[in-house]
Formats: C-alpha cells, sequence, structure tokens
C-alpha cells in the first residue's frame, strides 16, 4: 500500500518554534508495487530531532529506517521535507500503525495522472486539422487562440523589478533548451523520484510551460500567456512530480513538488494533474494553508466528461478550471461539477513540444488551466501588492460569461478570464477596492449569497446601467469601456 500519514500535534509541535497548530508532519509509504523488499516514506518535519522521533516512532512498528539514506528534500516554510528509506515491512504494520498514538490519520497515496486528453477532437480553429495532428517544426511565430482569448495578447508586461512574481509549475519538468524558451528567468528544482526539472521526457509539462512562457517576438514558434519573460516582472519556476509516460506521479510527489513552489515563494502555482474521487484532508489543509498565505492554487478540473470531482482541482483552496474550444462552446471531455470555477481554452491548443524548436497541439484541461494561472500571474505582476483572495475575486468579476444562462455555472464557472478587463477593474478600484464576492468555498459559491450570481444578485443593473464589473449587470456583461451593461 502507498499512504500519507499525519503525525498528531503532540507528535508533530514537540519541537515547533512556530506556535501555529498545522499539521505538516506526514509521510508516504510505498508498498509491493515498486520493491516488495522496500518502503520509501516522505516526511515533513520541522526540526532535524524531530525526524528521529518519527524514525523511533516506525521503529517500534516492526520498520527499521536507514539514517543514512535519508536525505532532506526541500525546506518549506515551516517545515522540512525528508525522504527516508525504510524495510522489513511486518504484516500488521499498516495495523498497528493505525493504532499508534502518535498518528492521527493515514491516507492513500493516489497516483495522479496528467489531464491532458489522447484524442483528437475539439479541434479549435481554420488551421489544417493534420497539420496540427502532428509535431510540427515552426518558422514563424504564431499567436495561439488561447493568448487571444483571455487577451493576454492586448496587455503590455509590467516593468521588471527586484520582487517579480514567481509563477510555478508542477509538472513531468520541461526541455529547457527548446528554442522559445528564453535563456533566463526559468528555473527550477528535481525530483527524488521523478527525475530532473530541466529533462523533460514525456512532453506534458513542456507543452504547459509553453502555454504560459514560449518567447513572443521572436519571430518563430507560438508565444505564451506572458509574452515575454525577458521584459515582464515574472519568473518561471519548474518543480517536476512526474517521470517519463506519466512515472512516479503520486500525491506524494505532487505535494513535494507543491513544497519546493512554496519555498521558492511562488505567487502562483499551476498543477495540470489529477485523480478521481481521491479526496485527502491533509492535502485539502495544506492548499487552503498555502491560499491564506497569499498562494493562488490553479488546477486542471478533468477529462472525463462527467461531474466527478477531480483532486486537488475541486480543493476549496485551488482554482478548478474547466475547458472550451475555440468558439467559447464546451469541450466534450470537460468535468462539469459545483466546483468549476473557470473555464479557459484547452482543446486544439498549441506549444512547445520536446523536440528543440518543434510545437505540436495537445487537448484538455491541463492545457486550459496555465491560461487561467498565466492571466493570474500577469495581473499580479502589475499589482505586486494584492493579495490572492483579491487576485482571484477579480479573475471572477472580469471573466468572459458563457452559457446559455447568465451567471456562473457548473460548466463554466465564472467563464473565460480576460487579462485586460482584470487590469481595468484593478486601474479603477485599486487592490484594497475589489469586491470580495467569493466566499473561499470554491466554484460558484459566492460569499454570503446564493446559488448563482443572477439569483444571488440583491440588485443588478439592466441594460446601460452604470457598472464596473460583470458581476453588476443582470446579464453579467459589462461594456468596461462605457461603464454601462449590456
Amino acid at each position: 500500500r502507498r499512504v500519507i500519514v499525519t503525525l498528531s500535534d503532540a507528535t508533530s509541535s514537540q519541537h515547533r518554534s512556530n506556535e501555529r497548530n498545522n499539521k505538516q508532519l506526514f509521510f508516504s509509504g510505498i508498498g509491493s508495487h515498486y520493491d516488495a523488499d522496500r518502503v520509501d516514506f516522505l516526511l515533513g518535519v520541522d526540526k532535524i530531532r524531530e525526524r528521529v522521533k518519527a524514525k523511533e516512532a516506525l521503529a517500534t512498528e516492526g520498520v527499521e529506517c536507514d539514517h543514512q539514506k535519508s536525505m532532506i528534500l526541500s525546506q518549506g516554510r515551516n517545515n522540512y521535507m525528508t525522504a527516508v528509506t525504510a524495510f522489513r515491512e511486518n504484516d500488521s504494520f499498516f495495523t498497528s500503525l493505525s493504532m499508534n498514538p502518535n498518528v492521527e490519520s493515514i491516507e492513500e497515496d493516489y497516483d495522479m495522472d496528467l489531464l491532458e486528453e489522447n484524442t483528437d477532437k475539439d479541434f479549435p480553429d481554420r488551421v489544417d486539422v493534420e497539420d496540427q495532428k502532428s509535431t510540427l517544426r515552426s518558422l514563424e511565430e504564431m499567436v495561439p487562440y488561447g493568448v487571444k482569448s483571455v487577451h493576454a495578447d492586448v496587455v503590455s508586461p509590467a516593468p521588471r523589478t527586484a520582487h517579480p512574481v514567481t509563477l510555478c509549475v508542477v509538472d513531468s519538468g520541461i526541455f529547457r533548451d527548446h528554442n522559445d524558451f528564453p535563456a533566463e528567468f526559468i528555473s527550477g528544482d528535481d525530483s527524488v523520484r521523478a527525475g530532473q526539472w530541466d529533462n523533460d521526457v514525456n512532453g506534458h509539462g513542456t507543452h504547459v510551460a509553453g502555454i504560459l512562457a514560449a518567447q513572443g517576438n521572436n519571430g518563430v514558434g507560438t508565444r505564451g500567456i506572458i509574452g515575454n519573460l525577458t521584459t515582464s516582472n515574472i519568473n518561471l519556476h519548474i518543480t517536476r512530480s512526474h517521470g517519463a509516460n506519466g512515472a512516479g506521479g503520486l500525491m506524494s510527489d505532487v505535494l513535494a513538488a507543491v513544497i519546493q513552489c512554496r519555498q521558492k515563494g511562488a505567487k502562483v502555482i499551476n498543477l495540470s494533474v489529477g485523480c478521481n474521487n481521491c479526496y485527502s484532508s491533509v492535502t485539502d489543509a495544506l492548499f487552503s494553508e498555502l491560499y491564506e498565505e497569499g498562494t493562488l492554487v490553479v488546477a486542471a478540473a478533468g477529462n472525463d466528461g462527467s461531474t466527478n470531482k477531480k483532486y486537488p482541482a475541486s480543493y476549496k483552496g485551488v482554482v478548478s478550471v474547466g475547458s472550451v474550444t475555440y468558439f467559447d462552446s464546451l469541450s466534450s471531455a470537460t468535468q462539469t461539477n459545483d466546483q468549476i470555477e473557470f473555464t479557459a481554452p484547452g482543446s486544439g491548443v498549441y506549444s512547445t513540444s520536446i523536440y528543440q524548436n518543434r510545437y505540436t497541439t495537445k487537448h484538455g484541461t491541463s492545457m486550459a488551466s496555465p491560461h487561467v494561472s498565466g492571466v493570474a500571474a500577469l495581473v499580479w505582476s502589475h499589482y505586486p501588492n494584492c493579495s490572492a483572495k483579491q487576485i482571484r475575486n477579480v479573475l471572477a468579476h472580469s471573466a468572459r460569461d458563457l452559457g446559455t444562462s447568465p451567471g456562473c455555472d457548473m460548466e463554466f464557472g465564472f467563464g473565460v478570464p480576460e487579462a485586460d478587463k482584470a487590469l481595468d477593474y484593478l486601474s479603477r478600484e485599486g487592490c484594497e477596492g475589489v469586491e470580495m464576492i467569493l466566499s473561499g468555498e470554491g466554484g460558484c459559491d459566492i460569499a454570503q449569497l446564493t446559488n448563482t450570481r443572477v439569483q444571488s444578485r440583491k440588485k443588478c443593473g439592466e441594460k446601460k446601467a452604470t457598472c464596473s464589473s460583470n458581476m453588476e449587470c443582470c446579464s453579467s456583461r459589462c461594456d468596461f469601456k462605457k461603464s454601462q451593461c449590456k
């Protein structure tokens, strides 16, 4: 079995210098799926002394840990992530561990999928379908429809400062030598199980990174949401949770990569990964804490074409993103549920591949998610003093409403975020003037209100009524140039 274990407060906080009552001491056990004779543990510990205490606790359950093979993976804000190799698992190990008074909970360490579709459907625009199916060498720069859909192509980058916004991608790494990635402002962290951050042999992470940060105005290939890292107030950081063919990819791998993002001070984290019906209270608490600390996590909703909830997208502290086509219609395989907060282009998305100066088209909410995380980082780079909650609310205020009924719904969420509209909103209201409409529960849940935007409005503006956000209009459409409801 593969499990994530949370130690009790009494154990995890005994040597804690921080007085906060958080529960971040957990580890992941890997059983016969990898090696019947060994069990690997991923521990988050606050102090080196606690690493010894954790090993002593395991020893009482018939598991010996090799201290010489212990290594620190990353030092988070409040904890160390430590990989410890253990062996001699006895038959009663998991039962006895669950009865240990130092153990608060034991949860499955689920497999996390890369949320890319393996089908050729919903091709988005007028480019020849056969060309889009293959990996191409692009000799002229093309602005993808997704960049235009979120209006990133009409937004000028914020000038680079000494404190740029860090956008972190947790995925299969990146092919760092691709010609369409700039030489500077991309960094990363390796993974113990998944491998080096800059050697993507899967292709998924490189495609996601290209959607975000392919270099614009260089005359070749494509461009990302950010447009030009070298002149923007954004840094891209890559952490690796998956290896070749999606190998690795356990929830513990994702958590370790997320902690690495946190260590680097990431403001925005993109997670184009997920698993079905795999709720974890430990992981839920971690993402809620990240959000409260000021990090906006954006994740792919899934491609089952069902209402099933995938995680981490469906945690309340995470922004869940569904997929639409070039025509703003719902992609056929995208998830629809009450945690969908936004939709973005995910069908037939053109981006970088793992071959130098080559490109390919992929489908799925994996491709939709970076459109939203990219817009969030782009907007935040202009207004770095805003909080994560303010940026999340600004995106809801300025999203392009989709669907037959006005307002937020389980298919499209608030719609497609538009970078220029978000910046217009902040130029009028400022960070402190952002109307905090979201309850923090995810999806369409609105603070002190009920189901949908239209039903919950105390008052809404009719046509030509004065407005500063889509939320103020009965039609959910504000003409920002005229400041009037459509």
